[in-house]
């Protein structure tokens, strides 16, 4: 059987019809995102994204010679063996984004931050998301890291929020050392365009 390795490494834009389609998953199995996934690309695809990462198993596909039979003996053929190719699965996916005027109001925790006066500039961590069944090999705890990392390299602090009905989520973000600085309300249209509300809780990473 072909090892398999998992890697996180920067999104592409081939990537994201694989990105959605396992947003869907996500979906169906935890309700997220809460508006639903009738536009996912759209949703992955902000234009004040600053960077976004996968992680994805490797599994590498070696090819072996030919071989040619003759009247007694099977020998190797003369053409040179096909190079090893590798098959990428993605695994899990989050990204950066910078505030816009409209995220300064509909997003809570950048609302929260601004309204507290906080001095430091703040980039945005969302579309958090892991395969169902993906899931307990630290594969988000993994994406943080980079997430936040890439933010100080950028001078940024990283900012989120976790809607209080997604327990699993706030208690790996407290496990890996965000902090919450707030609560407020998040507000939006769910997949049938009613409006609903729903408790956020504001994160900032360390």
């Amino acid at each position: 059987m072909p090892p398999t390795t998992i890697t996180i490494r920067p999104r592409q834009p081939t990537d994201l019809p694989s990105c959605a389609s396992l947003l869907t998953r996500v979906y169906e199995r935890d309700a997220y995102p809460v508006q639903g996934v009738s536009q996912a690309v759209e949703f992955l695809s902000s234009p004040s994204t600053l960077a976004a990462w996968v992680a994805v198993a490797v599994e590498a596909e070696s090819q072996t010679a030919t071989t040619t039979t003759t009247n007694k003996h099977t020998l190797p053929s003369p053409d040179p063996p096909a190079p090893t190719r590798a098959s990428q699965l993605i695994l899990a996916h989050v990204s950066l984004t910078l505030p816009s005027p409209s995220t300064s109001t509909s997003d809570p925790a950048v609302a929260l931050w601004q309204s507290q006066n906080h001095p430091e500039p703040i980039a945005v961590l969302e579309r958090l998301f892991v395969d169902p069944e993906a899931r307990g090999q630290g594969l988000a705890a993994k994406l943080l890291r980079v997430a936040s990392e890439e933010a100080g390299k950028r001078g940024l602090r990283a900012v989120l929020f976790a809607l209080v009905k997604d327990e699993g989520a706030m208690r790996l973000y407290e496990r890996v050392g965000w902090r919450e600085f707030g609560r407020s309300v998040y507000a939006y249209s769910d997949h049938e365009g009613r409006g609903r509300e729903m408790e956020a809780v504001c994160y900032v990473g360390p």
